[in-house]
């Protein structure tokens, strides 16, 4: 029996290897964006602790220098809870556009598959054809012989 010839075997190998690649862009976008997550709860738990600091306990004096640099500290770790939520944002919607990325890639490498099927399926049939006529055909030659024979 002969080898199935498909002529688009390189593009099926060529769209595999794209889906892989793109397989792996979007596990390193979803381990960022969760590297971003914890990056944003640990500046969310930081914020936590510097307001806590700096609300003043009851009857409990602060000088007004402590105050002020208690207050800078409580900025900055909202400029930084702030910025880890813009950094984690922005990887989310990056997850979002390699999943998308990731799903045009394995569409489009099973367009190629369900062709090869569908093309191996009708080369099976017309191989059996040709088969079966050869059976035939030699049957039918046996029949003859056969008949050539006793006549």
């Amino acid at each position: 029996m002969t080898r199935f010839p498909f002529r688009l075997d390189r593009l099926l190998d060529l769209r595999s290897r794209k889906e892989r690649e793109q397989g792996e862009v979007l596990g390193r976008a979803l381990r960022d964006e969760a590297a971003q997550r914890e990056a944003l709860e640990r500046a969310q738990s930081q914020l936590g602790e510097a307001q806590q600091q700096a609300s003043p306990a009851q009857g409990h004096v602060s000088l007004a220098g402590v105050l002020r640099n208690l207050g800078l500290t409580v900025t900055a770790a909202e400029t930084q809870r702030d910025s880890a939520e813009l950094s984690r944002d922005a990887a989310v919607q990056q997850v979002d556009a390699e999943r998308e990325r990731y799903a045009v890639a394995q569409r489009d490498r099973r367009v190629i598959e369900r062709l090869r099927e569908k093309r191996l399926d009708d080369w099976t049939r017309e191989q059996g054809r040709k088969e079966q006529q050869e059976m035939d055909g030699l049957a039918l030659d046996r029949h003859r012989r056969q008949q050539e024979e006793q006549s």
